[in-house]
């Protein structure tokens, strides 16, 4: 998958910061061992902490990074046809209505519907 330009310049700045690393290196390591890629659980954890500390008023997880990426993937390409295809390919989903299910963009489009329905009365 591509690396947008702002990424890149994330991660750059963070591999600064970090004193550099080495190509077969991983940039998130475990504290556990020499070079461990980060744990599930220790990513959990971060997550976790960052979203007290910037006092979020919601649970934060890569999972949920996963579900934001897919919202605003289909957000971005709302006139390309071929864009919901592509995010399903993406996520690995085995049907279209669930990606839409995913990212709660059905759950958007029946509220709006019911809302538009009760101006009626």
């Amino acid at each position: 998958m591509p690396i947008s330009n702002g990424i890149k310049t994330a991660i750059n700045l963070y591999v600064k910061n970090k004193g550099g690393f080495l190509l077969n290196e991983y940039i998130f390591k475990s504290q556990k061992g020499r070079n461990r890629p980060l744990d599930k659980s220790s990513a959990r954890k971060i997550f976790n902490n960052m979203a007290i500390e910037l006092n979020l008023p919601y649970h934060l997880s890569t999972h949920f990074l996963r579900k934001t990426f897919a919202y605003w993937f289909l957000q971005a390409h709302k006139n390309d046809m071929s864009a919901l295809v592509t995010l399903q390919e993406i996520l690995n989903h085995s049907s279209e209505k669930m990606t839409l299910k995913y990212c709660g963009i059905e759950k958007e489009r029946k509220d709006a519907m019911l809302k538009n329905l009760a101006k009626l009365w």
